[in-house]
């Protein structure tokens, strides 16, 4: 389900895999610089800690000692994904998809612990 927050639930498969497709978040201000482009994961699990994370993006040029959050991590290799053009395939099942062009693909794989 979608909400007036921009958040979306969904349940991962029995392996844990889930996907979605999104559009490339843009930046904020925070005091006179920009916060990292970002997403914001909550992960649930029965019998597992929640995890609560961010994903960011390796073209961003406001990562780590730029971001001015020092407490967001946003240098972390583990918290920053690469992104890459879309393939032809990409773009044949995005466009059965959606009606708006999709400019980047991105894979996360959150880890959960007991």
């Amino acid at each position: 389900y979608y909400d007036d927050r921009c958040r979306v639930q969904f349940t991962a498969d029995q392996q844990g895999a889930f996907s979605f497709v999104t559009t490339m978040p843009g930046k904020y201000k925070l005091g006179y610089y920009y916060r990292p482009a970002h997403i914001h994961y909550r992960v649930t699990a029965h019998g597992y800690r929640e995890v609560v994370t961010q994903q960011y993006f390796s073209h961003d040029t406001s990562l780590g000692v730029n971001d001015p959050c020092d407490t967001c991590n946003s240098g972390s290799p583990e918290l920053i994904l690469d992104v890459r053009a879309p393939t032809a395939d990409d773009l044949l099942q995005i466009a059965q998809l959606v009606s708006f062009p999709v400019n980047k693909v991105v894979e996360f794989n959150p880890v959960m612990s007991h």
